[in-house]
C-alpha cells in the first residue's frame, strides 16, 4: 500500500492551510506463458517459432481526503483485466562462411478492459494490434561483426470505438571492428517508434484532488526515436584498459503532461499531448588499472550528459557523473572503497528533472575454500532518508517531490556466503 500525506497552504493566504491524506492500495495478479520451438530443415535452413500469452488483473484503489469541512473524499477505483498474446517466426540460412540472413514475421495483440468506479465511473476497452515483417543480415569474422535489419510494422490502437492505424519502418544497424587485440570500435544505430499505454490514451476525466483533474488523450499517435552509440576500447596490456564513448538518444513528438485551466478556472486539468522534443547526448570514458602485481585495482568512469528538452517545457541541463573504486587484495582478505556522484536526468514523458544522492562505500571481506565473509559500510555519516528529488515546472503548475527510502541511508551489512 502506498500512502501520501501532507499540508497544503495557499499564497497569498486566502484560506487556512489544511491536512490531506492519499491512500493507494494496489493488488495485482498475473500468469504468463512463453514458448520456443526450433526446427532444423533441409538445405541448412533453420526455423524458430516463439508464441506467448499472458493475463493480468490489477485492482488499483485511491482514496483522497482533506480536513476542510464539508468536503467529500475523492475515491477512484480502477479494475483492469489485460490479455496479451502473439507469435513470431524466424527463418535463417547461412549464405556464405560466417554470413547469415534471416526473415521474421510477427503478430501480437493487447487488450485492456478497464472499469472505473467511485467519484468518476467509466468503462473503457483498449485494443492494440501490431504485425510486421523483418529482413536481416549478420556477418562475423576475426575482425568484423556486422548486424543489420529493417522492418515494416503495422499497428492499430483502438479505444472503445475510436481507432488509429499506422504503418511505419524500423531499422537497426550495429558494427564492430577489431584490427588487433589492443583496439576495438563499436557503433550502433536504431530508428523506431513508441506508442503510449492505455492510461495515457484514456478519454476519461478523473478528479485527482480538489484542485486537479487528470485525463488522457485518445488522439496521441506515435513518437519517433533515434539512438546512436559509438565507442572505442584500448587494452595495451593486462594491467591497463580504457574506453571512450558517445551516446545520443532523441525522440520527436514525445507526449508530455500539459496543464490547463478547468472548471471555470477553479482547478487545473492535466492531460497529455505530443508537444515535446527530447535530446540526450552523453560523452564519457572509463579506466581500469592494476598495480602491485594485480593486488591493487583502480577504476574510474567520468561522464557528462547534455539534455535539451523543447516544446511545452523548455529545459537545458548538463549534469556531470563520476564513479570510482579501489580494491586491494591481501592473501585471503580484500579491502574496497567506492564512490559515485548523484545521478541526474530528465525523464522525458514525465517532463521531470530527477536527481538521487551521492553514495560511498567501504568494504572488507575474507574468502577461502568457497566460503566468504563480507562487511560493508555505506554512507556512514548520512542520517536522513532522502533518496531522490523530482521537479516539474510549467507555466501553470510546478511540483517538487522528495522521495524517501533506505537506498542512500547509512547502513552496515554483514554477509556469509
Amino acid at each position: 500500500m502506498a500512502k501520501t500525506s501532507g499540508t497544503l497552504s495557499y499564497e497569498p493566504d486566502r484560506i487556512d492551510s489544511y491536512f490531506f491524506t492519499k491512500d493507494n492500495p494496489t493488488n495485482q495478479r498475473f500468469i504468463t506463458w512463453n514458448g520456443y520451438y526450433f526446427f532444423a530443415l533441409a538445405n541448412a535452413l533453420r526455423l524458430s517459432v516463439s508464441p506467448y500469452a499472458s493475463y493480468s488483473y490489477v485492482n488499483d484503489n485511491t482514496l483522497y481526503s482533506i480536513t476542510m469541512p464539508n468536503m467529500t473524499p475523492i475515491e477512484n477505483n480502477a479494475e483492469e483485466n489485460q490479455y496479451r498474446y502473439g507469435i513470431s517466426a524466424t527463418a535463417s540460412k547461412d549464405i556464405a562462411k560466417r554470413q547469415r540472413i534471416f526473415l521474421r514475421g510477427y503478430y501480437g495483440e493487447n487488450q485492456n478492459d478497464v472499469k472505473y468506479t467511485g467519484s468518476s465511473p467509466y468503462n473503457n476497452k483498449f485494443v492494440s494490434r501490431f504485425a510486421g515483417s523483418t529482413i536481416g543480415y549478420n556477418l562475423s569474422n576475426s575482425r568484423w561483426n556486422l548486424s543489420t535489419d529493417i522492418s515494416l510494422q503495422w499497428e492499430e490502437n483502438k479505444i472503445n470505438t475510436k481507432s488509429i492505424k499506422e504503418l511505419y519502418p524500423l531499422f537497426n544497424f550495429s558494427a564492430g571492428f577489431s584490427p588487433s587485440s589492443m583496439h576495438s570500435f563499436k557503433t550502433y544505430f536504431h530508428y523506431g517508434s513508441n506508442y503510449p499505454g492505455a492510461s495515457i490514451k484514456s478519454p476519461n476525466i478523473l478528479k485527482d484532488n480538489e484542485l486537479m483533474y487528470v485525463a488522457g488523450n485518445p488522439n496521441i499517435g506515435l513518437s519517433r526515436q533515434f539512438t546512436y552509440n559509438l565507442s572505442y576500447n584500448w587494452i595495451p596490456s593486462n594491467k591497463f584498459s580504457t574506453s571512450l564513448y558517445c551516446q545520443y538518444y532523441g525522440e520527436l513528438n514525445l507526449y508530455v503532461p500539459i496543464f490547463e485551466h478547468y472548471d471555470n478556472g477553479q482547478a487545473l486539468l492535466r492531460r497529455y499531448d505530443t508537444d515535446a522534443q527530447y535530446h540526450r547526448t552523453q560523452i564519457g570514458t572509463s579506466f581500469n588499472y592494476k598495480l602491485l602485481d594485480g593486488k591493487l585495482q583502480l577504476a574510474a568512469s567520468p561522464s557528462v550528459t547534455f539534455f535539451r528538452f523543447l516544446g511545452y517545457y523548455d529545459m537545458t541541463k548538463t549534469p556531470f557523473y563520476f564513479k570510482a573504486s579501489a580494491v586491494y587484495h591481501l592473501n585471503d582478505f580484500y579491502f574496497q572503497t567506492a564512490y559515485q556522484t548523484m545521478f541526474r536526468t530528465i525523464q522525458g514523458n514525465r517532463a521531470v528533472y530527477y536527481e538521487d544522492r551521492d553514495f560511498w562505500q567501504l568494504q572488507v571481506g575474507w574468502s577461502k575454500n568457497n566460503f566468504n565473509i563480507r562487511l560493508s559500510a555505506n554512507n556512514l555519516f548520512r542520517s536522513d532518508w532522502l533518496t531522490s528529488t523530482e521537479t516539474l515546472n510549467s507555466s501553470l503548475y510546478s511540483e517538487t517531490r522528495h522521495l524517501e527510502g533506505n537506498n542512500f541511508h547509512r547502513r552496515l551489512n554483514l554477509s556469509f556466503i
